[in-house]
């Protein structure tokens, strides 16, 4: 078989992958799970970094076969006080995140969580120096990766 004729015969496959939603050349991720051997869909993130240079990085994950996601909140600036860390999806869903050992933010999300959701922020309440009431300090949008939308 000459070139032009595989080049054409990959062609065909391409477009024949593309109209039933498979496509041929996207690799497969697997699951970090344990307790399963099944795929993660094509094009599917397991992980989303998100990050801000000067303020927050922002970690979703989940796992294939596993219900929600959870997210972690890494804070970059330091304050006198540790705040306070809110995960907000639109404008009336908001999620307190717990602070770990190590110093970063965390919490468990559900379906009903990221349902029809296509952005988030991230909001940090905090004192601000020589204030005795806390304020927002920071809040950072972020578009939400389209393998964590229900």
């Amino acid at each position: 078989m000459n070139f032009s004729k595989k080049m054409k015969n990959f062609a065909m496959l391409s477009v024949a992958c593309m109209s039933t939603g498979l496509t041929a050349l996207a690799p497969v991720v697997s699951a970090n799970t344990a307790e399963s051997n099944t795929y993660v869909k094509y094009n599917t993130r397991e992980t989303a970094n998100y990050t801000r240079n000067s303020y927050v990085d922002v970690k979703l994950t989940q796992q294939t076969g596993v219900p929600g996601a959870q997210v972690e909140v890494f804070l970059k600036q330091y304050y006198d006080e540790a705040p306070d860390v809110y995960f907000v999806f639109g404008e009336h869903n908001c999620i307190p995140l717990e602070r770990t050992a190590s110093g970063s933010y965390i919490a468990n999300l559900t379906d009903e969580d990221l349902k029809g959701s296509k952005d988030f922020h991230v909001e940090i309440i905090s004192k601000i120096p020589y204030g005795t009431h806390k304020h927002i300090v920071e809040s950072k949008s972020f578009k939400l990766e389209s393998s964590f939308r229900r």
